[in-house]
Formats: C-alpha cells, structure tokens, sequence
C-alpha cells in the first residue's frame, strides 16, 4: 500500500506545478506564477489523498489514505523552501513520517536542473467563451538524475489568474528521442465559486483538465486551484486507465486545511477549523470517496 500512496502523492504534486508552478518572463514574474512565493512563511496547508487501486476484475484490490501538511520556511531571492511531512492511514492508525526539507526555483523544479526558454509567436485561448490573449514560451528541463527531458509549450497571460491558462508537454528520453509521456493541460473556466471549510469561505478558483498518455495507458485528471490558498490546488480527481482502457486506479485530493502567515501579524491564522483525523468520522464532497475501499472500516468489536 505504501507504493500506491507514495505513487499518488507524486502525482498529486506534479499537476500542482503542472498548473501553477512555471517559469514566464525573468523570476519576478516567474515569482508571481509560484504557488507559494506569493505567501509569507509560515504560510501553510494540509491535503488528504484517498487512493484506490483495481484488479483486472475490476475489484478494489488496495487502498490507501495519505495525509500531507506543507509549511513555507523561506522564500528569497533563488526561491522557496517547502516542509514537508506526511501520514499514513495505516492498520487503523494515523503513522507520522519524518518531515523533509524541499527547495524550489521559481520556475517549480528542483534546484540543479538545466533550463532553456525560448519565446514564440503569441496565441489566443478561449475560456468562458472569452477569446485570451496569450504569450507562449517553450521551456526544456533537462534532468541530470532522471537523464530525462521535459519539453513544454506555455500559454501564459500575467494579467489572468492562474496566469497559466495552457499547457503541452512531453517527456523525451535524449538517448534516442523517443517520447515516454504527452501531457495536454488546459484551464476551462475561470473566477468559480468555491466553497471551502466548516465556516463555508467562499474564494475563487480556476477549473483545470489534463490528460497525459503514456506507455501504461492513460492519466485524466480533473483539478481546482486558486491563488488565495498556499499551494494552489484545493481538489483533485484523478483516474488512470491501461491501453485497453481498464480502470487501473484513481485518486482523490482535499484540501483539509490551510493557514496564511501575515507580515504584519506573526500569529497563524487558520482560515477554518481542523477536521477529525479519522477518515471513518468525515464526510466528502465526491462520489469516488464513498467507495468501501477508499474509507478505512470500522474496527471490530
């Protein structure tokens, strides 16, 4: 179980910089584009990820429930620092991993990879029925611990949040060219209502769709982020089907809780009140988390 949490955690964090978390015109507009730069430290959120994995029955044969809170330590002039920890749902208890220190660039990758950017010819997107002016920057990441390239062509408007309203990529293997994933992100309405916490906050936030095909099958994954919450992303949905397009998994992301750090107010302030640890008491928002297998059972008496 432990590798489908892991599995689901990695990504969960690459649509987050998928959809937010990518470079644009020098850093302080890339700066402007992180999810986390535009906070103070101390800022800080917590999400729970609900994972299920089927059999070729189409039989839950595992599950998992994960359990992330992220603080922002520092943000200069090179970028952010990130801890992370994590929790695991596990034998009907809540198992604390140890905590890790992340660095990113503003252009939301690690430090020491290789970056080239080029600008080209400017596009429009249509949102909402709106036509949107765009620039578009094509962005190669070259990895030297993966030895993988990730090639991308952006559709950014720094006038629009999220600011990323499109996104293609591909990862190549330089070796021999071959390309091992395509990735097609595109944000389809913008300004949404969305409702979070028991006190009912109402912020505003950007509906995303990406699909990503790779040698395994297909990734679709479905997502809300706004600007007004550390990290970006407050749901997330997300199913993986094989070539034959069998249902191989799926996963749910919720925002559980978050917490701006004020420059002018050193106290945290939670925006809204944390919920009970133990899934069996909590409610979601989505069908896929009533499913038997994404909700650990009651012990037996």
């Amino acid at each position: 179980m432990q590798r489908f949490l892991r599995n689901a955690l990695i990504v969960s964090a690459q649509l987050i910089l998928l959809a937010v978390s990518v470079p644009s015109l020098g850093d302080e507009v890339s700066r402007k584009h992180h999810p986390w730069a535009l906070f103070a430290p101390q800022s800080w959120r917590e999400v729970r990820v609900f994972h299920e994995v089927f059999d070729k029955e189409g039989k839950v044969a595992d599950t998992g429930i994960t359990e992330t809170q992220t603080t922002l330590e520092s943000v200069d002039e090179s970028g952010v620092t990130l801890c992370v920890g994590e929790s695991v749902w596990m034998v009907g208890k809540w198992l604390d991993r140890r905590q890790q220190s992340v660095k990113q660039d503003f252009y939301g990758g690690d430090f020491g990879q290789d970056i080239a950017a080029k600008d080209l010819k400017g596009e429009t997107v249509t949102i909402d029925g709106q036509e949107i002016s765009c620039q578009v920057r094509e962005i190669r990441v070259d990895d030297p611990k993966t030895k993988r390239s990730e090639i991308s062509k952006l559709y950014f408007n720094n006038d629009v949040d999220p600011f990323i309203l499109k996104r293609e990529t591909k990862i190549v293997d330089p070796a021999d060219g071959s390309v091992l994933s395509e990735t097609v992100m595109v944000v389809d309405s913008l300004k949404m209502p969305y409702v979070v916490g028991e006190q009912a906050k109402i912020i505003s936030v950007a509906h995303l769709r990406a699909t990503t095909k790779h040698a395994r099958g297909t990734t679709f994954t479905l997502a809300y982020t706004s600007t007004e919450v550390p990290g970006g992303i407050v749901r997330q949905h997300t199913k993986e089907t094989d070539m034959d397009g069998r249902l191989v998994s799926r996963r749910v992301l919720e925002l559980v809780d978050y917490g701006i750090e004020s420059p002018t107010d050193k106290t945290r302030r939670r925006l809204f009140q944390r919920r009970s640890r133990d899934p069996r008491l909590r409610s979601t928002q989505t069908d896929a988390t009533e499913s038997s297998g994404l909700r650990p059972q009651p012990a037996a008496s």
